[in-house]
């Protein structure tokens, strides 16, 4: 279940319609684990560093289109993932694993064993980025960003949790401390 509806997402679509970046790009919206509670545990990244959501895939010249923008808004807004990929990734990931390790530190998965990853919420502090790999560059990235701190307010105000912990590293997205 989503937090957004798609009139959420349309501003932030519309944010970076007029940039002339080339290639796919992805709109990722927060997921929560199946077991996730109010009060629990958001993981908040910068990018996605790559999604494979092809329904949620666009190039940024298709967001001119009116019709296009709201087709991708709503399928944005209303795509759910389960983490239960995480497990297996966490890996090779560092975010992942660092993720985990403060999680169960703060006690927000014990006794979830193998299942940790569905006590958690997830979200990023860019939502739209390249789609195969990498973060926005330093313009989209702060074309999106007075829509995208009003999304993660509205993930943070929705999701309720008793922990965030934000793993950005440092650069454009200095701008959100």
């Amino acid at each position: 279940m989503s937090i957004y509806a798609s009139h959420d997402v349309t501003a932030l679509l519309e944010s970076v319609a007029n940039h002339s970046e080339r290639g796919l790009f992805a709109c990722m919206v927060p997921h929560r684990g199946s077991a996730y509670d109010s009060g629990q545990f958001l993981v908040v990244g910068r990018a996605t560093n790559g999604w494979g959501a092809r329904h949620t895939q666009f190039t940024l010249a298709a967001l001119r289109d009116p019709v296009e923008r709201a087709r991708l808004a709503e399928a944005s807004a209303q795509y759910h993932h389960p983490l239960d990929w995480v497990n297996e990734y966490s890996r090779w990931s560092a975010f992942w694993r660092v993720a985990r390790g403060v999680a169960a530190g703060v006690g927000a998965t014990e006794g979830a064993g193998s299942a940790w990853p569905e006590r958690l919420a997830w979200s990023n502090i860019y939502k739209i980025a390249p789609a195969n790999r990498g973060n926005p560059s330093d313009a989209l990235a702060d074309a999106q960003l007075a829509p995208g701190a009003a999304l993660l307010g509205h993930e943070i105000a929705t999701l309720s949790p008793r922990w965030v912990l934000f793993l950005v590293g440092c650069g454009a997205q200095d701008d959100w401390f």
